[in-house]
This record gives C-alpha cells, sequence and structure tokens, in this order.
C-alpha cells in the first residue's frame, strides 16, 4: 500500500523485491486507491480504507487466505509535513487543519495531530483520534484487529525528515511541551486503548530502525532496508 501524493506505481520496485527474493509464484496486489496520487491528498481516510478492505474482499485469492501480509508505506499520525505544493492545501495543513473542509476535503488534515491544540484535534479531527481510541468512548473492534496480529513491525527511519516526529513511527508523539515521549509511557500504552501493550507482551511486536530516508522506502535505496527489516518478516 503507498502513502499520500503517491501511486501504485510507486510500489512497484517492492513487488520486484518480493518476487525476486520469495519467488515468482508468490501472489501480490499491488493496491491502488482511487487513482492514486490525487484520491491520495483529496479522499477521506475512511473512505480509503473502506476501498483498501474491498479490494482485499473482492480478490478471489486475498479472501479466501487464511493469512495475509501487509505492506504499507508512510501516512501515520503527523504534526508536519512538507509542503504538497498545492497551496491551498498547504495553507489549511499549517493554520487551520480542524476547520470542517480541511476535515472533509484533505486526507493528510485527518491525521494531522497537533500536541498544542490537543483538544481541537480530540473535538474536530474525524479519523485518528477514533483510530487510536483517544475519544472518551473506546471502540473495542480496533483494539481486537490490531491483538489479531501475527506480528506488527513499525519501522522508523533515524535520519526521517518527512514524517514529524520521526518518532510516530514507533507511536511516539510530543506532548503539550514539544518533547518527543515513548508512547510506551502513556496511559494510552497502559490501559492498552488499540492492543499495542498486548502486542508486546506477547512478542508480536517489532521495533526497528533504518538509515534510509523516508521516501526512498520504495525505491532502489530502500533495498538494504526491505532486505533487514520486511523480508525475515515475510518468510
Amino acid at each position: 500500500m503507498h502513502g499520500i501524493s503517491c501511486g501504485h506505481t510507486d510500489m512497484d520496485l517492492v513487488v520486484d523485491w518480493i518476487h525476486e527474493y520469495l519467488g515468482e509464484d508468490v501472489y501480490v496486489k499491488n493496491m491502488e486507491i482511487g487513482d492514486g496520487y490525487w484520491n491520495s491528498i483529496f479522499d477521506t481516510m475512511i473512505d480509503s480504507v473502506s476501498e483498501f478492505a474491498n479490494n482485499i474482499q473482492s480478490d478471489p485469492i486475498l479472501s479466501s487466505a487464511e493469512k495475509i501480509n501487509i505492506i504499507a508505506h508512510s501516512q501515520a499520525g503527523v504534526f508536519g509535513i512538507p509542503k504538497l505544493n498545492i497551496e491551498w492545501v498547504d495553507k489549511l495543513l499549517q493554520e487551520t487543519p480542524y476547520i470542517a473542509l480541511a476535515q472533509k476535503e484533505v486526507n493528510p488534515a485527518q491525521y494531522w495531530k497537533d500536541p498544542l491544540k490537543y483538544q481541537d484535534y480530540l473535538e474536530n479531527c474525524v479519523y485518528l483520534p477514533y483510530l487510536n481510541n483517544e475519544v472518551a468512548k473506546k471502540n473495542p473492534d480496533y483494539r481486537k484487529n490490531i491483538i489479531s496480529l501475527d506480528q506488527f513491525v513499525m519501522v522508523k527511519s533515524l535520519i526521517d525528515n518527512t514524517v514529524v516526529p520521526k518518532e510516530s513511527a514507533w507511536f511516539d508523539f510530543y506532548d503539550e511541551n514539544m518533547k518527543v515521549v515513548s508512547y510506551n509511557t502513556t496511559t494510552a500504552y497502559k490501559e492498552d486503548w488499540i492492543g499495542i501493550r498486548t502486542l508486546a507482551e506477547s512478542n508480536r511486536l517489532f521495533y526497528r530502525t533504518t538509515m534510509c530516508q523516508h521516501k526512498y522506502y520504495p525505491r532502489k535505496e530502500g533495498l538494504a532496508n526491505f532486505i533487514k527489516n520486511t523480508l525475515p518478516f515475510l518468510k
């Protein structure tokens, strides 16, 4: 699954790597949501996730498989991303990400987490606070789905200059003083709001690091990262 401002062709090389190291007979579905680039920016996250699920469920091979692997690049809770070079979108994200227009029309606004306006985020962000079970009424299905995983591999680039903060690749995030704190010290982890603690305590959660820049994960520069942090979990 590709990330924002990308399409499925951006993941073609990853497909090639899987076939090279695991065999040509391995079935790989290179997922596209809508038309790729534009829909990755302007679809709602709920619509994107629904389409992703429908694409799996409508695929006779994936839908009948006992288990599948999902490899996803990018798209996480962030507080700052490089400009998309769409003037009004960049302005909304930087200044008013929680107004109705941004939440309805701009995909990144729906996982934009502002630690300086946390209550505004909780009340007006339509996607991430619900997915993270940060709202008062928790959805038990989100925790149940995470707990059902055989393994959850989180890869953080130590030189990431795209995801802000880079530590959010491990669910770590800013506190109200803009200091990055470990997710493992939060109430969300201790009370196991989304099942991360359960995975960790059952040895199914894997924290990995790389020196690959964020944008190079699915490119030729990312091969070493793929071999180190993805391939071992596909065998």
